[in-house]
């Protein structure tokens, strides 16, 4: 063999080791199920306010839904169970105490940098979040707390900031998902063309109703019908004023949304017994106004929950997109998440 080609080889060999010793560790996926999220904390404080008080913000009944659901699946596990086999758990929430009497927190602080404790001792609780160490797709949030009030103090008082923080990953996780997706390229099309907005639509949903300023995409299986909704609505027709809201989706509703061909007056109107729920909201940079609640048809024994979004986009157009699925007897939450994903996907072209 030729010495230049020896020596070529040996460059070659060496840069192909440096490569794979620069490289990221290859991450397994997350395990556990979307909306699932593990509580790491040992058996003695299980039934101390440490832990009760995540569980109770974070057992809170989700909204718009007529049964009790909530939006997380909540799961305990000690600190030595975590090390050994649940590291790799999709989405974790680790308390962690500084001025503590037992050792309980011991496997978490001797790891923590100076800056991090000067930081807990400034404040008395921070958050702190690691996405991905472990596994793909993971998310590990750490309260770090000076001592115990604090951190129930700062659990009770960003209840609903920890509880949306939660939820967005998961949306953000099934936008991921949706993406790597087949779609519906024909419905997406027309989308496009008709609002000049993109919408990831799964090539499970088919065109149900396609009109001038509306469209209508349906999933109908045996156990389960899921839906969405786009309309393009004229300013006078609508505000961001909750009873606007309210009133322009039954009218809307009435004109396309219908239980039975045959029967006239079995179109979709909103329940009224359990009003919806509102709240101020951001749909890929445009202000928006979120709704959940419960929808019926008119004489027909059939309902269901729904999701919808009304916005204005930076040319001043408004539109109204809503999910609403019928799943009886079943978990109302899951197949919501999935619903409030795709709408998430709704943005300018």
């Amino acid at each position: 063999m030729k010495p230049t080609f020896i020596f070529l080889l040996l460059v070659f060999s060496f840069a192909s080791c440096q490569l794979l010793q620069e490289s990221e560790p290859i991450l397994p996926k997350a395990t556990g199920k979307v909306g699932g999220i593990l509580i790491v904390a040992d058996k003695p404080l299980w039934q101390q306010e440490i832990v009760t008080s995540i569980k109770e913000v974070l057992s809170k009944p989700a909204e718009g839904i007529a049964q009790k659901e909530t939006l997380f699946k909540l799961s305990t596990a000690p600190s030595s169970i975590y090390f050994k086999s649940l590291k790799t758990y999709r989405t974790i929430l680790i308390p962690i105490i500084l001025d503590y009497p037992y050792n309980y927190f011991t496997p978490f602080t001797t790891g923590l940098s100076k800056d991090v404790i000067e930081k807990v001792e400034a404040n008395g609780t921070i958050l702190q979040k690691a996405v991905n160490k472990y596994a793909k797709e993971q998310t590990i949030v750490y309260l770090i707390a000076k001592n115990e009030k604090s951190l129930c103090t700062y659990v009770k008082e960003n209840a609903k900031s920890l509880r949306y923080y939660f939820h967005q990953r998961e949306i953000n996780t099934l936008i991921g998902q949706l993406e790597r997706e087949k779609t519906n390229k024909e419905a997406m099309k027309r989308i496009e063309e008709k609002f000049s907005y993109h919408m990831h639509i799964p090539s499970t949903f088919q065109m149900a109703l396609d009109t001038t300023d509306f469209v209508w995409l349906r999933q109908a299986e045996a156990n389960k019908d899921l839906n969405i909704i786009i309309a393009e609505v004229k300013p006078e027709e609508i505000s961001f004023v909750n009873e606007s809201i309210f009133g322009y989706r039954n009218q809307l509703c009435k004109r396309y949304i219908y239980g039975n061909k045959e029967r006239e007056n079995s179109y979709m109107t909103t329940e009224s017994i359990i009003m919806p729920y509102f709240e101020d909201s951001k749909l890929n940079d445009a202000y928006a106004k979120e709704c959940r609640g419960l929808w019926k048809l008119k004489n027909l024994s059939m309902g269901g929950t729904f999701i919808s979004y009304t916005l204005k986009n930076k040319d001043k157009k408004y539109f109204y997109i809503e999910a609403f699925l019928h799943n009886p007897a079943q978990k109302k939450v899951p197949e919501l998440r999935n619903l409030e994903a795709i709408l998430r996907t709704f943005k300018p072209m």
